[in-house]
């Protein structure tokens, strides 16, 4: 049921703005809104089918990962092969072990998997529309690493995982209604803190690479690895808080 409601309710989310994207002919909107859809479909689908088929779908996010960090790393000239090869290793351990984490959480609770999708969802998104249209502020720390973030968009991720979280304790009962003061500060702050984080360090990995995307496999939406870049560091953290029952 949890995972039906994730499904009906994302789709509620998600097409309305896909739809007004395509009234307004905005091509960024609507790219991103079909990765979107498609994305937490794909998701969705494999976490409902069973572990086999969402294991099946992590070693292909693996493959993938895999491929194009090596294509970046052959782009990237100024760096020595060594360099490369070692840089290619360190990056692809810090994906399996986030990937290998969601399968563990899997392997938990299912509908922890739909938690973690949307918080992180929900800040990327609202974060990102805030950002693009809204944001004005810049952060020269990070602005170094990541040039379009900005205060306002920051402020408003956090929004998004405080909605998000309201959400898992409501119309998507991950938590239920109970400790809904205690669980939601906990997984608001996590999601908050370490989606951007992954997201942050990703973005520095593409900066010293001299890349933009680690591929153009989703169009302006970037590759496989820049749509999971901000799961792949909450989910170790996200485990150990299941694993140890603190959630």
């Amino acid at each position: 049921m949890v995972v039906l409601s994730f499904y009906i309710v994302a789709m509620t989310i998600l097409l309305p703005g896909l739809l007004v994207a395509l009234v307004i002919k905005n091509k960024e909107l609507i790219n991103r809104g079909v990765v979107l859809v498609l994305f937490v479909s794909v998701m969705t689908l494999a976490i409902w089918q069973g572990a086999g088929m969402f294991a099946a779908l992590m070693f292909s996010v693996t493959i993938a990962a895999a491929l194009e960090m090596w294509h970046c790393m052959q782009i990237s000239s100024s760096i020595g092969y060594d360099k490369r090869l070692l840089g290619w290793a360190l990056v692809m351990g810090l994906v399996v072990l986030g990937l290998v984490a969601m399968i563990g959480i899997f392997g938990i609770n299912k509908n922890h998997l739909i938690a973690i999708i949307l918080l992180v969802q929900f800040n990327d998104s609202v974060a990102y529309m805030i950002g693009r249209f809204l944001g004005k502020t810049r952060i020269p720390v990070i602005n170094k690493i990541s040039p379009n973030k900005t205060l306002e968009g920051y402020l408003a991720g956090f929004v998004g995982v405080i909605m998000a979280s309201v959400l898992l304790h409501t119309l998507v009962p991950v938590y239920g209604s109970e400790n809904l003061g205690v669980t939601g500060f906990l997984v608001t702050v996590v999601a908050f803190v370490f989606a951007n984080s992954g997201d942050l360090l990703f973005s520095f990995i593409k900066r010293k690479i001299g890349v933009k995307d680690f591929s153009r496999f989703l169009g302006n939406h970037g590759g496989i690895l820049d749509r999971f870049d901000s799961m792949i560091l909450i989910s170790p953290i996200y485990f150990a808080l299941l694993y140890f029952g603190i959630l």
